[in-house]
């Protein structure tokens, strides 16, 4: 009788040990493959700022300051049979276009649901700050290219335009100067007005200053108004580093057929951003750029900035709680722990690898090291 008793325990021991074996191996399986999937996020973010996944197109400022508003209007698709259109198709090809020139990037907001592109107001405040930008640079404004959406995007091809939107991320990552165009006037539909404040509030243009930023800093990005062209308040970026705190169109429309939010779409790369600042932060030699990236997460929270889930409302009036980054910077933490420090090396800007490749180049290196005096400009 005992034996049978022993032979029922034993049996219920390998029962019971193969079930939580079982379980272990299920979680570790799960854990696996949630980290696998965060190293695919990651590797297609990196993908994205490292690469051009649409190509690069880029007008000269002399080009953009003649322009004619009715050739402005003209959009891409419009422009592009003048040959006043800069193509660059890799990121060898925008390094060797930093050898002698400079990519000036306008951030600014539509104020129009009917036409696209700037309005007068913000057309003279650019072609004023890209003379401002020559000025502050002592470079002819021949050295200066420029990206600004209704010309650098194509707006008639669905398939391409989609691809452009999703690397702006990429385009403001590699312009060597960014301005924030914000004179005062109004939306054309709302009467609202428009100026830095509204400008600031946006999300898309949150996360172009957050790409520049991460990359250069905040001594390459100015604000160009009605009067004045000036460096950034000091505060500036402590705001608008909480890109999903701003406003979006799809969820002023509240996602009218359970049209996916344009917050989603920004999982990726902003995934790839903290990958790069931890791992430059963790190795000990970060850049001054990715310590002020760094220092304001810090500041700001995580949870704050790389929100875990969004509330998202329908047209219907439901509100549905959905993941946004969910766990993943805590995994991608563990990621960058896991691999070899040794590995790590300090990163290296744009202007420091078109030196190295090329140390007879007569073109001054950027140099913002000096503050940023205030310029007033008449419009």
């Amino acid at each position: 009788m005992n034996g049978l008793y022993v032979a029922i325990f034993a049996l219920w021991n390998v029962y019971f040990l193969s079930n939580v074996c079982d379980y272990y191996v299920r979680e570790k399986i799960k854990r696996d493959e949630k980290e696998l999937a965060v190293k695919d996020k990651v590797q297609a973010g990196l993908k994205l700022v490292n690469e051009l996944p649409c190509p690069l197109f880029l007008v000269s400022a002399e080009d953009f300051l003649s322009m004619p508003e009715e050739e402005l209007r003209s959009l891409h698709e419009g422009l592009r049979p003048t040959g006043k259109l800069l193509t660059l198709d890799t990121m060898d090809e925008v390094v060797q276009l930093k050898k002698t020139s400079r990519i000036l990037f306008f951030s600014y907001e539509w104020l129009s649901w009917s036409k696209v592109g700037p309005n007068k107001i913000q057309l003279l405040a650019m072609k004023a700050a890209a003379l401002n930008v020559a000025k502050e640079l002592q470079v002819p404004t021949s050295q200066i290219h420029i990206w600004i959406d209704i010309l650098s995007i194509p707006q008639k091809h669905a398939g391409m335009k989609a691809m452009a939107v999703d690397s702006l991320y990429a385009f403001a990552h590699c312009a060597d100067v960014m301005v924030i165009v914000a004179p005062d006037c109004w939306h054309e539909d709302t009467g609202v007005k428009a100026d830095a404040l509204s400008y600031s509030e946006r999300v898309w243009t949150r996360v172009e200053q957050l790409a520049h930023c991460s990359q250069h800093g905040v001594a390459s990005m100015f604000i160009q108004t009605a009067k004045t062209f000036c460096d950034l308040p000091d505060d500036w970026m402590e705001t608008v580093c909480t890109v999903c705190d701003g406003n979006m169109t799809c969820c002023r429309n509240k996602h009218p057929k359970g049209c996916r939010c344009d917050k989603q779409t920004l999982v990726i790369p902003l995934l790839a951003l903290y990958y790069n600042i931890y791992k430059q932060n963790l190795s000990g030699y970060p850049s001054d750029a990715a310590k002020f990236i760094w220092d304001l997460i810090q500041r700001k929270g995580k949870d704050q900035m790389f929100p875990p889930n969004i509330n998202i409302a329908q047209d219907t009036g439901i509100t549905e709680v959905q993941e946004l980054f969910g766990d993943t910077i805590n995994r991608i933490e563990k990621i960058v722990v896991g691999e070899n420090a040794d590995l790590v090396m300090p990163a290296i800007s744009f202007t420091e690898l078109i030196d190295a490749e090329n140390d007879d180049c007569v073109v001054p290196a950027i140099s913002f090291n000096q503050p940023v005096h205030c310029i007033s400009c008449k419009l």
